[in-house]
């Protein structure tokens, strides 16, 4: 019955299709609320949305995307991938970069936005973008060469990798100035379906700016310059919630922050890249002295404490 209605009605059937689709992706958020998983829920249900509205425009990108992610790490991960994708909130300034994919754009006249609020797509029209990678340790779904050892087993590790055009370490200026900056927020989902977080800040990871311990601080010297800066090295888990703040600039990010930013990406607006599906093309890129994901140890072992 409901098949034979979606091709009746000159259109009526699509309606009825949303509604139905709607309806149980609402009944499954309520699920999720009372079962104290409300804000996965909420994602979720914004997720289904989403894809309703893509299927019914007929979008390519649409489908191109979700049949990546699902050739490369199956149905249940690859909805784990979209589901964990972080709201990436941006510091204020006069206008921002935007995480854009690195084969389409490396130039601010690319990658910028001066609009506020909600973004989707910087002024050259260039989608918001974010490589992933996964790392899977549950037992007998080991990622082929990956460190699965310890408390590493049993967890599924979901790396989002966020590309800048550039990267100047403010208030240094052009002392911290390089091209191409990779930054990245990952998502450890643990056992017992909890799941924590870590954002990459230069070659450290945090979680929220904390009081400076100088038994943890290294130092390394800014390019050309005699200014060293403080380097720390630390695993930074904690409660995931679904945001990255970025600070202008460096793009340094953090895992927990405030609401005194006024643009943002929502991450069902993000278009998602599984760097496992397009990495032969990236490994012959060729970078300004910055290390590419794939090349950086915590891209096989998942908690390595460098960026």
């Amino acid at each position: 019955m409901i098949r034979r209605k979606l091709s009746d009605g000159h259109g009526q059937g699509t309606v009825e299709y949303i509604g139905i689709v709607a309806l149980v992706a609402v009944l499954f958020g309520a699920l999720l609320a009372v079962s104290g998983l409300a804000d996965d829920g909420l994602r979720l249900g914004r997720l289904v949305a989403e894809r309703i509205v893509c299927a019914v425009r007929g979008s390519g990108s649409c489908k191109l995307e979700a049949d990546q992610l699902v050739s490369a790490y199956g149905p249940a991960v690859a909805t784990l991938a979209r589901v964990n994708a972080p709201e990436i909130r941006f510091e204020d300034a006069d206008s921002v970069s935007l995480p854009v994919d690195p084969r389409r754009c490396r130039e601010h006249s690319c990658a910028d936005t001066s609009a506020r609020g909600s973004l989707e797509r910087s002024a050259g029209g260039e989608p918001a973008s974010v490589l992933v990678h996964v790392v899977d340790c549950r037992a007998g779904e080991e990622t082929e060469g990956a460190d699965c050892s310890g408390d590493r087993a049993g967890r599924i590790y979901i790396q989002y990798w966020l590309y800048y055009p550039d990267s100047a370490t403010k208030p240094f200026g052009k002392a911290g100035f390089h091209e191409d900056d990779w930054e990245s927020y990952q998502v450890r989902i643990n056992a017992d379906g909890t799941a924590d977080a870590r954002a990459s800040s230069h070659s450290s990871y945090n979680y929220e700016p904390e009081p400076i311990n100088l038994s943890d601080i290294g130092s390394a010297k800014l390019p050309g310059t005699e200014i060293e800066i403080a380097d720390f090295h630390e695993s930074a888990w904690d409660d995931a919630n679904g945001f990255i703040w970025v600070s202008d600039g460096s793009h340094a990010g953090r895992a927990a922050g405030d609401d005194h930013y006024f643009r943002s990406v929502a991450g069902d607006r993000l278009r998602l890249i599984p760097l496992e599906a397009n990495l032969e093309g990236m490994e012959r890129m060729e970078w300004d002295g910055i290390t590419p994901p794939w090349l950086k140890p915590v891209y096989r072992d998942p908690e390595d404490e460098g960026t």
